[in-house]
């Protein structure tokens, strides 16, 4: 499966070429899968929070975690030291914590519906999109033979990335969807500060650590909206 493939190879530890420009559209494939599985466990499974779960756990799989290890290793130091290992350890519980929590919210305060599925896809889509565009200003691969993508090709990358929130915005008439961008953006330009600061470090434990902030930050904005507007 292209989508699939897609994911594992942008973040796998071995890669030595850029990711796909298509990797928002990974991400719609990604997101659509997760949405299935919750669906399948809101009636396989009576309490509102396993559907969770095996939505998260569906996505992982289909993945084999690889942005989630990516995480792991870039908030453990990038090191090899095994005595280091504890402390990324540490930081992706917490990130599956905070992203179960959130998703629980995002489902539990809405009718499953279009709006919801797009908000779901629109995680997926965007942080991918993200991902995408930091290894456009750095190359995961060191190559001098690499060649920076098209203007056309990453207008498509991020016309697709874009689409889901666009359509959302279209589906509510609520504007203020497309400011969820400003954040995951706000985190891109400080990732990439840190990312100059560092001479080495694993490229694909920085992509996967981008794309694993950005959609938490999504569904944090999701939830701190509903909150706000109670």
């Amino acid at each position: 499966m292209f989508p699939i493939s897609t994911l594992r190879s942008a973040y796998a530890p071995t890669v030595d070429t850029s990711p796909s420009l298509l990797l928002p559209l990974a991400g719609w494939f990604t997101g659509l899968i997760g949405l299935g599985a919750y669906w399948l466990g809101t009636i396989l499974f009576p309490p509102p929070h396993l559907p969770v779960l095996l939505s998260i756990a569906t996505v992982a799989t289909l993945t084999l975690a690889r942005p989630e290890s990516g995480f792991a290793t870039y908030m453990g130091g990038d090191r090899t030291d095994q005595r280091e290992a504890p402390s990324g350890t540490v930081w992706l519980v917490l990130l599956l914590l905070a992203r179960f929590f959130a998703v629980q919210a995002l489902f539990a305060n809405e009718a499953f519906g279009l709006s919801v599925a797009l908000k779901y896809v629109m995680a997926h889509s965007l942080s991918h999109l993200m991902a995408a565009s930091v290894s456009w200003k750095r190359p995961v691969s060191a190559s001098p033979t690499d060649s920076a993508p098209s203007i056309a090709r990453r207008t498509l990358a991020i016309t697709i990335g874009v689409l889901p929130m666009l359509a959302l915005v279209g589906l509510t008439t609520l504007w203020i969807y497309a400011l969820f961008a400003i954040p995951i953006l706000l985190l891109r330009w400080w990732m990439l500060g840190r990312f100059r600061r560092q001479a080495s470090g694993d490229s694909s434990s920085r992509l996967g650590t981008i794309q694993q902030l950005s959609e938490l930050i999504v569904y944090l904005s999701f939830v701190s909206l509903l909150w706000i507007s109670v």
